[in-house]
């Protein structure tokens, strides 16, 4: 393997590591389910969406479709219209029932329709006290419509604490009926499949390199990563290597840890989560 394998902050890795969840995901969308990934920032909530969408398509007679954000119209109009353009359909239709219907009665129709989206958080705003709020009105449209078309629609959002402000603050349909798929922090052992690059290159990491880089990134995936995408090019790597790269993250990486806090003190968000911050 030639050049440097790691790249912490894309969503298409070089070297994927299976997510135990993944079985569950999938057989769940094959039955038309619904659920919500549940995690933090950097706990691989779009690879794992990369690769559901991957294991769907090259598994069933599916149209997978992956939303990565919102659209710039945070209306429900903007909502059902984003929808229709991943589709490849017109934008005229009044409804999901009504655009579903048009595409299972077309002359391409797969037998299903798989929905992904990224960034679920992001439909939560702007939060209203009172009012029909968008994000709300958009899912119970799609909740709505999941019902009619039964096992031929499979539906998953990814989200972090924001996926709170719909089931405590704005109430959900969709919500209340989807399971929970919690992502866990990379094990141990999942830290040493992803540094096998470092092995095929004749450097494999020692025993305390991999307990330095498993204790300073706490397992999230993405600071794994990085770890490893800084030491790559460091001869001998020593466990004071790892902490010396870590040390600058926070100065070198605010958005990082901002984003972080942000999911907590937003105050668009419910009052919760800052109370436990604070």
């Amino acid at each position: 393997m030639t050049g440097n394998p790691y790249n912490w902050q894309k969503h298409t890795p070089k070297i994927l590591i299976e997510r135990p969840q993944m079985e569950t995901a999938v057989d769940l969308l094959r039955q038309g389910g619904s659920a919500y990934i549940l995690a933090g920032r950097g706990m691989g909530k779009s690879v794992f969406l990369h690769q559901i969408e991957k294991e769907m398509k090259a598994r069933f007679d599916v149209r997978v479709i992956r939303i990565a954000s919102p659209p710039l119209e945070m209306t429900v109009r903007g909502y059902l219209k984003m929808v229709a353009r991943h589709m490849r359909l017109s934008e005229d239709f009044m409804d999901l029932r009504e655009l579903f219907d048009a595409y299972f009665n077309g002359p391409d129709a797969a037998s299903g329709i798989v929905l992904l989206f990224d960034e679920y958080d992001r439909y939560a705003h702007p939060l209203q006290a009172e009012g029909n709020h968008p994000g709300r009105a958009f899912f119970s449209n799609l909740e709505a419509a999941h019902r009619d078309f039964e096992s031929n629609l499979g539906i998953i959002a990814a989200g972090g604490i924001g996926v709170y402000v719909f089931r405590d603050v704005l109430g959900s349909p969709f919500i209340s009926r989807a399971e929970e798929i919690l992502l866990s922090p990379f094990s141990r052992e999942d830290l040493l499949k992803l540094s096998s690059p470092f092995h095929e290159q004749g450097q494999p990491l020692s025993e305390e390199v991999v307990d330095a880089l498993f204790l300073a990134s706490g397992g999230n995936p993405a600071l794994v990563t990085y770890g490893l995408q800084k030491a790559w090019d460091i001869t001998q790597l020593t466990a004071r290597h790892v902490g010396e790269l870590f040390s600058s993250f926070q100065s070198k990486h605010r958005e990082f840890i901002r984003d972080i806090h942000h999911s907590f003190a937003d105050p668009k968000l419910s009052r919760a989560p800052q109370r436990v911050w604070l």
